[in-house]
């Protein structure tokens, strides 16, 4: 799990994250027809923080808004001071929250009747967006008065002291600075919001991206793409990750492709199945795209292979590596 002395942390206008997380959802809210209204102060509410973990925080609430109301909907983006606080809304006219799911609903791989929690997959849910927002000293909130009623999504960070002034030098976009060295990534996941939305990100960083939506949809693409790294969740239907990286690996042309297993499992097991299974590295969700992004980077060093990161839940380590007790 990421620390408060990870985070890159500057005084941000709200305004700034705001901006890049409507970016980062634009074609997603497009493609679903949703009119976007946006209520946002471009002075007065600032706060402490990473703006890239923020931005991730309300792009992830606004496609959960985009992904659970029907096309042609209405998604809001607000935010207010509250005392102390800054506080920020995305309200949607969709399907709703049931009460027996609010309960849980921040809570990593928890489905409700009506509405996922969370999104599956690449890690970009709730549980991602609980977890950033403490990291800042903050608290999230989802209110909905039931099913087709709708629902509110409030994130509360704490006001930056009077007096303070906001960095304007917190204002580059997101992932403007692309990688020096860009790699063919093929993501494969079978939720195909999460995994349509994670791409934007890859491919802003500068990579070549291209998505696969089961097993058999990703080896189809191997030939024609030659990705460099694959990206493979593990819990799939129809053919799962390990089926799919034993595939590559004993059908693949030349040097095979640095192979990433995601998971929601972490213990030393389950990393030993990994390596055994052919994957280089082994990813805990859930995970930020900034770690994912790191991953990517660190495509050529292999699991047998010493210097890769330690490993923790949401971080990055090789396959072969056994984490700590409790991860």
């Amino acid at each position: 799990m990421s620390t408060l002395s990870e985070l890159a942390r500057l005084n941000v206008i709200i305004e700034l994250f705001s901006a890049c997380a409507v970016e980062m959802v634009s074609p997603l809210l497009e493609q679903r027809r949703h009119m976007l209204t946006i209520d946002v102060p471009s002075s007065g509410l600032s706060v402490d923080a990473d703006e890239n973990r923020l931005a991730q925080v309300l792009s992830n609430l606004l496609s959960n808004a985009a992904h659970y109301t029907e096309v042609g909907g209405h998604v809001s983006l607000t935010a207010s001071r509250d005392g102390e606080a800054v506080v920020v809304d995305v309200s949607d006219n969709g399907i709703g929250i049931t009460a027996e799911a609010l309960v849980s609903i921040f809570d990593v791989f928890v489905q409700g009747t009506s509405r996922a929690s969370g999104q599956r997959g690449l890690g970009m849910g709730l549980a991602v967006v609980k977890q950033l927002t403490e990291l800042h000293g903050g608290r999230v909130s989802a209110a909905s008065e039931g099913e087709g009623r709708g629902t509110t999504f409030s994130v509360r960070l704490p006001l930056l002291p009077d007096g303070a002034i906001a960095s304007k030098a917190a204002a580059a976009p997101l992932l403007a600075t692309k990688t020096e060295a860009p790699r063919r990534v093929l993501l494969v996941d079978d939720n195909k919001d999460a995994v349509d939305l994670l791409s934007v990100l890859v491919e802003r960083a500068g990579h070549d991206v291209m998505t696969a939506y089961d097993g058999p949809d990703a080896l189809a693409v191997l030939d024609r793409f030659c990705p460099t790294v694959v990206v493979i969740d593990i819990g799939m239907p129809v053919m799962d990750g390990y089926e799919v990286a034993r595939r590559i690996r004993a059908d693949y042309r030349g040097e095979p492709p640095y192979l990433v297993a995601l998971t929601g499992y972490g213990e030393a097991t389950d990393r030993e199945r990994s390596r055994v299974g052919g994957f280089d590295a082994h990813l805990v969700k859930p995970i930020s795209s900034a770690l994912l992004l790191s991953a990517i980077a660190d495509a050529d060093v292999r699991a047998d292979r010493p210097g890769v990161l330690p490993s923790a839940r949401g971080r990055i380590s090789p396959a072969s590596h056994v984490p700590d007790e409790h991860e």
